[in-house]
């Protein structure tokens, strides 16, 4: 009786232990680019091993074993998702897989098999990343007579976990902040002023540039006048509108023509 309740316990303890082992608190962690290629490279593999497992459990759930190698050099691959992507080393015992994808996220690990049977597994958490496209950058323009108010957003379509960065080369030397959004004010004479934004996530990074003046400075549609620019069209419409009320008031005096007289008296005298 005593036996069996020891059995039913270690039953009980194993999935515990053997979560312990697939757990991500003591596995390496690994970021790669979607695309790029995977290596798994297990630290101090234990003495005594006789045979290794690599094997996975994808984000999605699935479960699979990649391939089974042995101390002779003789390795052989599962049929599963990996199959003709994954590649082993038998000199170091790494796994390599080509041309990885987003679904291939999850948890790897190695599990080392000795003589007596005994199970080390050295385990590792990847993640894979979209490489970033490039930024889009929108300016958004404001003028307080010569000052011109600039507000910079940069985004990166459809991409998450982003870290922004911006840097100008006038100013403040060095990053400028650390947001989408960056403000800044432009004097109108002021000389070019080229303000870079970088994207970066945890495998890539990619920029994006704009001239501030020149934005400021353009005369497209929908762009602001200056303050000297309104100034003077206000002086040429009020100019303009006295100018047309002194020839419309001459030109009515004109057409009435001379003050009529009464006409003389030609009454006869008797």
């Amino acid at each position: 009786m005593e036996h069996i309740t020891l059995l039913f316990f270690l039953l009980l303890l194993s999935p515990f232990f053997l979560c312990r082992a697939e757990g991500s608190s003591k596995c390496q962690e690994k970021v790669v680019a979607a695309g790029g290629e995977l290596r798994l490279l297990p630290e101090k593999p234990p003495q005594g091993w006789v045979k290794v497992h690599w094997k996975v459990r994808l984000d999605t759930g699935d479960k699979h074993r990649i391939l089974t190698a042995d101390r002779n050099s003789f390795f052989q691959f599962s049929n599963n998702p990996f199959l003709g992507r994954a590649f082993f080393r038998q000199e170091n015992l790494s796994l390599w897989i080509s041309r990885v994808i987003r679904a291939d996220s999850g948890l790897y690990w190695a599990e080392f098999e000795d003589t007596t049977g005994i199970v080390t597994p050295l385990c590792f958490r990847v993640s894979v990343w979209e490489p970033l496209g490039q930024p889009r950058l929108e300016t958004i323009l404001h003028r307080e007579q010569d000052l011109c108010n600039v507000s910079l957003l940069c985004t990166v379509p459809g991409a998450t976990n982003v870290s922004y960065s911006w840097s100008c080369n006038r100013g403040p030397p060095g990053a400028q902040g650390h947001q989408p959004w960056l403000h800044l004010q432009v004097l109108g004479d002021s000389d070019p002023t080229v303000c870079l934004c970088n994207a970066t996530n945890l495998v890539s990074w990619s920029t994006a540039t704009t001239d501030v003046t020149a934005a400021c400075h353009s005369s497209g549609p929908g762009a602001s006048w200056s303050y000297c620019s309104v100034k003077g069209m206000l002086c040429l419409l009020v100019l303009g509108s006295l100018g047309a009320a002194v020839a419309v008031t001459h030109l009515l005096v004109r057409q009435q023509g001379p003050p009529s007289h009464g006409a003389p008296n030609n009454s006869g005298t008797g």
